[in-house]
């Protein structure tokens, strides 16, 4: 599975469809345009993120560290999360005095 990288973002912000997405389709990440509000078929828990909403939070240009940073935090909330194991016994670990 392809993760978000900065050229994913730097591709959609150079689009010109106005309504295009960022989207997750199958294995791979591409940019679509959205016409219609369901861009080819893609479920809308799979559009990671809009060309509206990087104009808005960006402007028309987007720096090469503004592209990283946003590419990390979509990798950062696409990948599941892992919770750690923090139910421990009280017994577990503790040492017990000599007799």
């Amino acid at each position: 599975m392809r993760t978000v990288t900065a050229d994913d973002i730097r591709v959609l912000a150079r689009s010109a469809a106005a309504d295009a997405v960022l989207a997750r389709v199958g294995d791979d990440i591409r940019v679509l345009p959205d016409d219609d509000g369901s861009p080819d078929g893609v479920a809308a828990d799979e559009i990671l993120y809009t060309k509206a909403r990087l104009v808005a939070e960006y402007g028309d240009e987007i720096t090469d560290v503004e592209a990283e940073v946003l590419a990390a935090g979509l990798r950062q909330n696409a990948e599941p999360s892992v919770v750690p194991d923090t139910d421990v016994a009280p017994e577990a670990g503790t040492i017990e005095p000599p007799d």
